[in-house]
């Protein structure tokens, strides 16, 4: 995160997305769910029952000032959680200690620790924005072609 903030490309568009490269992701989706929400605002959603899940991180532009101002503090509050925990689990506990707002929006992600979903097993055609986690270019074409594919365009 701190090579976001230093190059601060964050700072040109409204919502900053992470997804992991063995996630099946789709950007429109995504679009149709933050055009509810005010990039301004301060938040993050969630995208798992457990908690925000790693696969797929969407921060607003007010979410990330607010991160950027703080992360200095996360990381050394949060230091003892580094060799227990992964990147998500800091996101998710940093942008808490900073008050970023959490809003839940349980249509961004399907995988095995969300809801008991296995889109590896069950396939991919709920219309959610991303699916977790396909190891093999087989296994992520077939989730692409089973989820409707990208449209033409």
């Amino acid at each position: 995160w701190q090579h976001v903030f230093q190059k601060g490309i964050y700072r040109d568009h409204s919502w900053t997305v992470k997804a992991d490269p063995d996630a099946v992701f789709f950007p429109g989706r995504l679009l149709q769910r933050v055009d509810r929400h005010d990039a301004i605002s301060n938040i993050y959603l969630n995208d798992c029952d457990q908690g925000l899940h790693g696969p797929l991180e969407v921060i607003s532009i007010g979410g990330m000032e607010n991160f950027k101002k703080g992360i200095t503090n996360c990381t050394d509050s949060l230091q003892h959680e580094f060799t227990t925990w992964g990147e998500d689990v800091f996101l998710r506990h940093c942008l808490g200690l900073l008050g970023v707002n959490r809003v839940d929006d349980f249509r961004l992600l399907s995988e095995p620790a969300c809801f008991n979903e296995d889109p590896v097993r069950d396939g991919c055609s709920s219309g959610k924005v991303a699916f977790h986690p396909f190891k093999s270019v087989q296994s992520y074409e077939t989730c692409l072609d089973k989820s409707g594919g990208l449209p033409v365009g």
